[in-house]
């Protein structure tokens, strides 16, 4: 196995394209993309907190189970 580090920038439409030229034409690969936003000159990573809570909604539907809504939770405690 071999890794390969390369730093990309998406396209105005939020898109990145890769193009790896590995020398082997015709040959069959697995590959395992990890993505991670670029530190900025604080060297925190770039936040994007609806793409955080959509993570965290999909993976809670992906398990049969919701994002509570607090404002119904509110309401439910309020009604008991």
């Amino acid at each position: 196995m071999q890794t390969i580090q390369i730093s990309e920038r998406t396209g105005t439409d939020g898109t990145l394209n890769l193009s790896v030229p590995l020398g082997r034409p015709d040959t069959e690969f697995d590959v395992v993309l990890v993505v991670q936003p670029k530190a900025t000159a604080n060297g925190q990573a770039p936040s994007n907190r609806f793409a955080t809570m959509d993570a965290i909604r999909n993976s809670l539907a992906a398990t049969g189970r919701e994002f509570g809504d607090s404002v119904r939770d509110v309401r439910e405690d309020r009604d008991r």
